[in-house]
């Protein structure tokens, strides 16, 4: 049996799960990483970048021939009256830190210009009362390329991490789904025992214990239950013996003795065999036409005339063997307890077309009818049959008047089912 849609999507979820755990803890790491980065590698970089700037900008200042300016100006070191003010300004944490570290160093005013080219100048003030703008590197292109290279190999070995380990927790869990979808086919027990991880085999092997302990106890059921026909049919048999060996009783209540005993046997040999095959018996498409046809032509057989409506087929999700001794049970409901004429008709009801109606109607019998008496019941009662209508996903409903009987089953169709 194949797993369902939601099933199979299982896996993706467990994924996306796991993929999210990963992120998170990439993003503390990358907070915790960047506040040691801070405290500890940026503090000894920027003294060693703010000590040769303001070693640079004391030159600057005591520099007063005009070949001294033109030879830092080569270097990309100006003098303005006022610093240019930067485009877009966009925060670097180190050159944040630079800064902070020149005013305390030198004493002097600082700003940081973000050029609209990517270039990075900084400005200090000077006594002179002008401003001396040091270039440096774009940090800003490089660190947004650095982080970016970064988040990206950190989403990919998420990714990965989180594709590896689903697979690791999911391949087995969906394995053991698909094993517990097969029950109640008959799974041996080391099925279940997969390999993964420590918790997964653990359910394993519970699992595999657990089904051995139904093994067992279906083995002690069949025991109870073939001492359970004998004990039963013993004494029944003793009885049959006995009215047999009387020969006081008239023949007509003989044969009826007979016929509630038979009767009695029947009950019995159908109770065993739905305690033993109906909670084990397999869910598989069933056509419900199928079904119907086979009891309405035993019915026929019996010399019972049914008027039938029934579709070209009627797929629905079940157990045959159950199924077949619902409605095998209905029709003899029918036979027994009610009159000619005899109806059955299927069609689809329901929102959207969702299920299947079966109406089985009669007319009511006489109060008595010692040809009635005389045929069997087969049947297990409209208890069990609602019993077994609900456990497929449908319904059961009885109407009775003065003037006739009918019986309404309603099932979902196999595609419903299945979804």
């Amino acid at each position: 049996m194949s797993l369902s849609r939601t099933d199979a999507a299982g896996g993706w979820r467990t994924a996306h799960l796991l993929l999210a755990a990963l992120l998170g803890f990439l993003l503390v790491l990358t907070t915790a990483a960047l506040l040691l980065l801070r405290y500890s590698a940026m503090q000894p970089s920027v003294r060693q970048v703010g000590l040769p700037i303001a070693a640079v900008v004391d030159l600057a200042d005591a520099a007063d021939a005009a070949q001294t300016h033109a030879a830092l100006e080569r270097q990309g070191i100006v003098r303005r009256q006022q610093p240019t003010p930067s485009v877009k300004p966009v925060p670097v944490p180190f050159l944040g830190a630079l800064a902070a570290y020149l005013r305390e160093q030198t004493g002097r005013q600082v700003q940081i210009e973000y050029g609209e080219d990517g270039g990075t100048r900084l400005w200090l003030s000077s006594p002179r009362g002008d401003w001396i703008g040091v270039p440096l590197e774009s940090l800003r292109t490089l660190v947004a390329r650095f982080a970016l290279l970064v988040v990206l190999m950190a989403l990919l070995l998420a990714v990965a991490a989180a594709w590896w380990l689903s697979r690791r927790l999911a391949g087995p869990m969906e394995h053991l789904a698909s094993m517990a979808a097969r029950l109640p086919e008959p799974v041996a027990a080391e099925e279940f025992r997969v390999q993964g991880p420590r918790e997964v085999r653990l359910l394993g092997a519970r699992l595999a214990d657990a089904l051995g302990r139904i093994e067992q106890q279906r083995r002690e059921r069949d025991l109870l239950l073939a001492g359970l026909s004998h004990d039963l049919r013993t004494p029944m048999m003793r009885l049959l013996l006995r009215v047999d060996l009387i020969e006081t009783i008239a023949e007509e209540e003989r044969v009826a003795i007979g016929a509630e005993i038979a009767e009695l046997d029947r009950r019995i040999d159908r109770f065993i065999e739905h305690a033993r095959t109906g909670a084990e018996e397999p869910t598989v498409d069933v056509d419900l036409r199928r079904l119907l046809d086979a009891s309405i032509e035993a019915s026929r057989s019996r010399g019972y005339d049914w008027q039938v409506d029934l579709p070209e087929s009627a797929p629905v999700r079940g157990q045959p063997g159950v199924l077949a001794r619902l409605l095998d049970n209905l029709i003899d409901n029918a036979e027994q307890h009610g009159s000619a004429p005899y109806a059955l008709k299927l069609q689809a009801a329901g929102a959207d077309d969702a299920r299947w109606l079966l109406r089985v109607e009669n007319s009511m019998a006489a109060a008595s009818s010692e040809s009635k008496a005389a045929t069997p019941h087969r049947g297990f009662g409209l208890a069990l049959c609602r019993n077994i209508a609900e456990a497929h996903g449908g319904e059961l409903r009885v109407d009775q008047d003065q003037q006739g009987f009918s019986v309404e089953l309603q099932l979902p169709k196999a595609d419903v089912a299945r979804s």
